[in-house]
């Protein structure tokens, strides 16, 4: 009787799995057929979602499903099915659907835009950019250099901000007065030391840092020095043209056109093209505009508002555009090798080249190459940048002794940044079993600034492997607290029982 049952049981579950792998799928699509024939299209797509899940590869579902996604409306995540399929390249007639589909929808969005360079705007392969529904960004302008800096330097900027603002037509600015109501920061500072410096070193004006919090976009900080290599100051010229270049990163362009016609040519960091950049007052190019433009038409992947919230209607899927990450990465690298030819004796392109390196997981050649630009770097923001990239390196080989090394050079190279730095020194601690040093970290950061929803995450998970659910609750109810946007965020929303309970 036993060995019946066994046998049994064998029969039913193998009929089961036969009916779940074979009959299932065809149910589903029948279902789809029907509903699509009845002009259904939202219900058809509900059941052949679940029959290409069954049957990924089956031609005939393929098919209505890619039928019925053309006949939806162009939603996120119709855009986001449609272009996975093009993309799967099993040449049958759903594949040659949704690529004249792409297609056809690629041609729409570019039709009208003109020259660009958007392949070119993506920060670690995705799209970073500001909310529109969030307009006027605010924007303020701070002097920490302890030297006398011209009052054009502030007139040169503001100039060029609004120059940005009247050329693209929907970008709107305020100026501010206090430092932690900017969603553009400005920092005037005292210049580095320059190593080997003569009359004609190269030098930079200034540079563009975003911080992010998760896909959070805080703020876009740009830093100016005060001089040149000589001490001497810069020309309005070059304040005013170099101050539109950094708005340009700091509106989402974060790479650099590769026409010299262009304001975001890659270049005009060095003083080698300063000729032109001193005598003239650059103006935002067409292709310039025209690259703004299309940008803020794509959905973006960091922003100032949580993704969960984001108004993505009437917007696009990037990929659509710009491709997916192996060729934004690709076209990253070159420009990285470009921006070398140009000007090999500065560090930023080696950091560049070291990034598509390292999304490529080739550890080794993008240590080699932020090497480089650490022997190219002369002041300590270029150095914490450097230091920085080597931790985030190390950390993603798991070799947390390197990593913490070069965290710890960062955070000395930058005091100022060490609430930036202090998260992955505390993940780092974490991981290497060192679980009160990463806490006390945690702590300290988010009594600083309680908004760093990495880093309460963090905390949370490390007072639950503690036993510790209330401290962990407690923690995360705070971070709401400080900023109700995180009560959308996925991550957060996983431990909202946790939350209930525990205020």
């Amino acid at each position: 009787m036993k060995r019946i049952s066994a046998i049994s049981l064998t029969l039913v579950t193998a009929f089961l799995l036969y009916f779940a792998f074979k009959m299932l799928p065809d149910i589903y699509l029948n279902a789809g057929q029907k509903a699509y024939d009845d002009k259904n299209y939202q219900e058809a797509y509900s059941s052949l979602k679940t029959a290409v899940k069954l049957a990924p590869k089956n031609k005939d579902i393929r098919y209505y499903y890619v039928q019925t996604l053309v006949k939806l409306p162009p939603t996120l995540d119709v855009q986001k099915e449609l272009y996975k399929i093009s993309q799967v390249n099993l040449g049958d007639s759903a594949d040659m659907i949704a690529d004249r589909q792409i297609s056809m929808w690629r041609n729409q969005i570019t039709l009208n835009v003109g020259d660009n360079y958007i392949e070119q705007v993506p920060f670690d392969n995705k799209i970073l950019r500001w909310d529109l529904s969030k307009l006027p960004l605010n924007v303020c302008i701070k002097n920490d250099s302890p030297n006398n800096v011209p009052a054009y330097y502030q007139t040169a900027i503001n100039k060029a901000f609004l120059q940005w603002q009247s050329s693209t037509g929907f970008l709107q600015f305020d100026f501010v007065d206090n430092p932690s109501d900017a969603q553009i920061l400005i920092t005037l500072v005292a210049s580095g030391e320059r190593k080997d410096c003569k009359e004609s070193c190269k030098y930079v004006v200034a540079y563009t840092t975003p911080l992010i919090n998760g896909d959070l976009l805080d703020k876009m900080e740009i830093t100016f020095y005060d001089s040149n290599n000589l001490g001497q100051p810069f020309s309005e010229r070059e304040i005013y043209n170099t101050a539109l270049h950094e708005i340009g990163h700091s509106l989402g362009i974060m790479g650099h056109s590769y026409s010299k016609n262009d304001l975001m040519y890659m270049e005009y960091n060095s003083n080698e093209n300063y000729d032109k950049f001193r005598s003239d007052f650059q103006l935002i190019s067409q292709s310039d505009l025209n690259t703004i433009g299309l940008l803020y038409k794509l959905i973006p992947e960091i922003t100032n508002t949580q993704l969960s919230t984001f108004d993505t209607s009437h917007q696009f899927f990037s990929p659509i555009v710009i491709g997916d990450d192996k060729q934004i990465n690709s076209r990253k690298m070159l420009e990285a090798k470009n921006y070398i030819d140009a000007a090999p004796n500065l560090p930023n392109g080696y950091i560049d080249l070291a990034s598509a390196y390292a999304e490529q997981k080739e550890y080794n050649s993008a240590i080699e190459a932020l090497n480089k630009a650490l022997e190219l770097s002369s002041n300590d923001n270029e150095r914490f940048i450097i230091y920085y990239n080597f931790t985030i390196i190390y950390m993603n080989i798991k070799d947390w002794d390197n990593a913490l090394k070069y965290a710890e050079l960062a955070k000395q190279a930058k005091p100022q940044s060490a609430d930036e730095i202090n998260g992955p020194i505390a993940a780092i601690n974490f991981n290497k079993g060192n679980i009160d040093a990463a806490k006390q970290i945690y702590i300290e950061t988010l009594a600083k600034d309680p908004t760093r929803s990495i880093d309460a995450i963090n905390l949370a998970i490390i007072y639950i492997k503690q036993y510790n659910f209330a401290q962990a609750g407690k923690t995360l109810n705070k971070l709401v607290a400080a900023n109700p946007e995180e009560r959308n965020n996925p991550k957060v929303k996983a431990f909202g029982l946790l939350m209930f309970f525990f205020r």
